[in-house]
């Protein structure tokens, strides 16, 4: 089905189990040279940096890779390593410095990458991305997740193949080729149609939410901030993202009829991520759900439930999310009458002429 309003970006959202695929091919020419050289430098730590949909990138990125690989890791905005005067690590390991970036060219995470080759000169870079731009020339390394930019200004298909990208690359590092496997099912794992079905139910609610929250823990809390990004781009419905568990440290108070806050529940947080969803009722917000499955009294607490039934582990099931959220914003935007297509005319990214910072 495509949508008169939003038909572009319906189809790059669409496109991305194919995209999963081609990139899981790909990666495996390259997987014998970057395993030689990550088991020559053996590094102890990982500082994983972007900006925009590549910071909640990192933060996805950087819990999986500690998760699966037992590393340190750091997930920072790109423009925050600008303030610093010393690594945001001990220099004395030897460290990985990940930077992402679609096009190579954000200019925030080239010059945190310069930063970085100031504060800490035997750090090593590895640049993954889509087109290879300044940082690819930068990096010792870089791995390009090829032919899948999007045509419109909405970053989707994008932003969960670099997150793929990080996955197999904790693959590699780790060497866990189970984790491998169970990537290789994502593609066949999503079942859109059930999805959308369950989204444009969320999408009609009235009355349409005038702001949105997402809340999310571990991998999740990248989901979190997508979800909002594209909230923002799509439906120009302001939306904020928060870590699912401090939410309830009086965060909510703001919380009214006309808000809404969407869940994302891991397995690890499961019981105590519906109960801060459950005890959400009496700000009276509706409130959605994005979870593997229910039974049916958990169900009937919220006004809202996006059930994937999957069959893949929580840390897989991080990337599934990443369409999810889109389709959401998708569809409200639908609803509130906006094309997803044309993000708000007029409002432009704001860009610095010089490098902030000392």
């Amino acid at each position: 089905m495509l949508y008169q309003k939003g038909g572009a970006v319906y189809a790059e959202i669409q496109d991305q189990p194919r995209a999963w695929k081609q990139l899981i091919t790909e990666s495996a020419s390259h997987k014998e040279a970057f395993v030689t050289w990550l088991r020559s430098e053996n590094f102890g730590q990982v500082l994983l940096i972007g900006s925009s949909d590549c910071y909640g990138v990192a933060l996805s990125a950087a819990s999986i890779l500690h998760l699966v690989s037992g590393l340190n890791t750091v997930a920072r905005p790109s423009a925050e390593i600008l303030y610093l005067r010393r690594p945001p690590y001990d220099s004395r390991i030897k460290t990985l410095v990940l930077a992402l970036s679609v096009d190579g060219a954000d200019p925030d995470t080239v010059w945190a990458v310069e930063k970085m080759k100031k504060l800490h000169p035997a750090c090593k870079v590895l640049f993954i991305g889509c087109d290879e731009g300044k940082l690819g020339a930068m990096a010792d390394h870089k791995l390009l997740a090829q032919g899948v930019l999007e045509e419109t200004p909405i970053r989707s298909r994008t932003v969960s193949c670099l997150l793929l990208y990080t996955m197999i690359l904790t693959v590699w590092i780790s060497g866990k080729d189970v984790f491998l496997n169970e990537l290789m099912k994502c593609a066949e794992a999503l079942d859109f149609q059930k999805i959308q079905d369950q989204l444009r139910s969320v999408a009609g609610v009235k009355p349409q939410p005038q702001h949105i929250t997402y809340l999310g823990s571990g991998p999740y809390a990248g989901v979190a901030l997508h979800g909002a990004m594209k909230m923002k781009q799509m439906a120009a419905i302001g939306a904020s993202n928060e870590s699912s568990l401090e939410y309830r440290h009086g965060y909510h108070f703001a919380l009214t009829n006309m808000s809404m806050t969407c869940s994302m529940v891991s397995d690890t947080f499961r019981e105590a991520e519906l109960s801060v969803a459950y005890n959400l009722a009496t700000t009276r917000a509706q409130r959605v759900v994005v979870v593997e499955k229910l039974d049916q009294k958990e169900a009937i607490r919220v006004e809202h439930s996006v059930e994937l039934h999957c069959g893949l582990s929580e840390i897989s099931r991080v990337l599934l999310m990443y369409p999810v959220v889109q389709l959401m914003a998708f569809y409200v935007a639908l609803a509130k009458g906006v094309n997803p297509d044309k993000p708000r005319e007029g409002v432009k990214e704001i860009t610095l002429e010089n490098k902030p910072g000392v």
